[in-house]
């Protein structure tokens, strides 16, 4: 039975038992915005929360990364510690290896000194050598000499027992033979007195020869003990660059982590505005949306544009119907057919005589309009009929202004 209405109050009545009648009446008194409201507010939620995590994460790659950074960092000290005391020891063994290599030099230079002065002993002695030999040929001679003298005596004496007068004669001759004979001797004696100084010349320049030779066996000792401490220092030297080598290995691998954590924290950073950009361009495109009529009216001419296709508006089936007639018909491909599907707002005209299509950005630059240039292109191909092409945006840059006038789209400002 039909419940008269006479009152306003009828109507609340006959409406609080009726749910039938109280979303035919939100229909009516509410217009599509109000009516999408709480899946706007749902979906904002489920942003929301997932902006929540993605801080949550961000704090704790964060304090991950700032834990790891004060360890390393500890380690970095440690390491440039240990240089410094290896730098230290470097310096030290270096210092030292100078003071051997000093005695080195002076012990060389002895040494040089005591073969020059050895030199000069063999000279020497080579002299002394040289006069020994030159008086024992004298000797040699004067026996020589005296060896003659006694074959004469023999002679005379045999003549004088032959010859009283030889033997006078022999005498006389004898006389000056002994006198020659004494000369002679005195000469030996001479030679003996020459050679037995020679032969202590020899015996001074042996034993300095041998002091020689003992100092440079003092000097190769020296030599010796010099270049074991300079090995000594060498070794210790290749052991502090050795841990050098250790620690900048180390310092090596503490820079590639630090870069990989930087990398990691950027990786977090991009996410995080990623996902704000997502939301504010959800936003902003709802908002474009919203006010997509009203634009159009202003900016394109249309008399009733109404939005067929955009992000907030329930899916009517009517662009993706022309779409698979234009498919079917051959006058687009399947490519542009999905090209198309990504367009922010399609608007049609009363009769569905003209269309419009936005592409809708924060930030606008050339390629927002070529996209918008080519996507209207598909469009009039699939309608067969004329296509107004337009960019929404905040920020329009220059690119942006010089390619639309190029390819005849529209710019539309419309603040956040």
């Amino acid at each position: 039975m039909t419940t008269p209405i006479a009152t306003f109050q009828d109507i609340l009545d006959a409406m609080a038992g009726d749910p039938g009648l109280q979303a035919a009446m939100r229909q009516h008194i509410l217009d599509q915005e109000f009516l999408q409201l709480p899946a706007i507010v749902r979906e904002l939620q489920q942003n929301v929360a997932g902006l929540q995590q993605a801080v949550a994460d961000l704090t704790q790659v964060l304090y991950d990364y700032i834990t790891v950074t004060d360890a390393r960092l500890a380690r970095i000290e440690s390491d440039i510690a240990q240089l410094q005391e290896g730098q230290i020891r470097l310096e030290a063994g270096q210092a030292r290896m100078q003071g051997d290599i000093a005695q080195l030099q002076e012990g060389q230079a002895r040494l040089e000194a005591g073969q020059a002065q050895m030199q000069g002993d063999i000279v020497q002695l080579q002299e002394g050598q040289a006069r020994m030999q030159g008086d024992i040929v004298q000797l040699q001679e004067g026996q020589a000499q005296m060896q003659g003298d006694i074959v004469q005596l023999q002679e005379g004496q045999a003549q004088m027992q032959g010859d009283i007068v030889q033997l006078q004669e022999g005498q006389a001759q004898m006389q000056g033979d002994i006198v020659q004979l004494q000369e002679g001797q005195a000469q030996m004696q001479g030679d003996i007195v020459q050679l037995q100084e020679g032969q202590a010349r020899m015996q001074g320049d042996i034993v300095q020869l041998q002091e020689g030779q003992a100092r440079m066996q003092g000097d190769i000792i020296q030599l010796q003990e010099g270049q074991a401490r300079l090995e000594a220092g060498q070794a210790q030297m290749q052991g502090d660059i050795a841990q050098l080598q250790e620690g900048q290995a180390r310092m090596q691998g503490d820079i590639v982590q630090l870069q990989e954590g930087q990398a990691r924290l950027e990786a977090g950073q991009n996410r995080m505005q990623g996902t704000l950009a997502r939301l504010t361009g959800t936003d902003y495109e709802r908002k474009a949306a919203r006010r997509a009529g009203r634009l159009a009216r202003r900016y394109l001419g249309m008399h009733e544009p109404r939005v067929v296709y955009a992000v907030t508006i329930p899916d009517q089936n009517l662009i993706p119907n022309i779409l698979d007639q234009a498919v079917a018909a051959n006058r687009i491909s399947e490519a542009q057919s999905d090209d198309l599907e990504d367009t922010d707002i399609i608007l049609v005209d009363s009769g569905n005589s003209r269309y419009a299509l936005a592409e809708v950005s924060v930030t606008l630059d050339d390629s927002d309009v070529r996209r918008a240039h080519t996507r209207a292109a598909i469009l009039a191909a699939a309608t067969a009929a004329p296509v107004a092409a337009a960019v929404i945006g905040v920020y329009p840059l220059d690119t942006c202004r010089q390619a639309a006038a190029e390819h005849n789209v529209t710019v539309i400002t419309l603040p956040e």
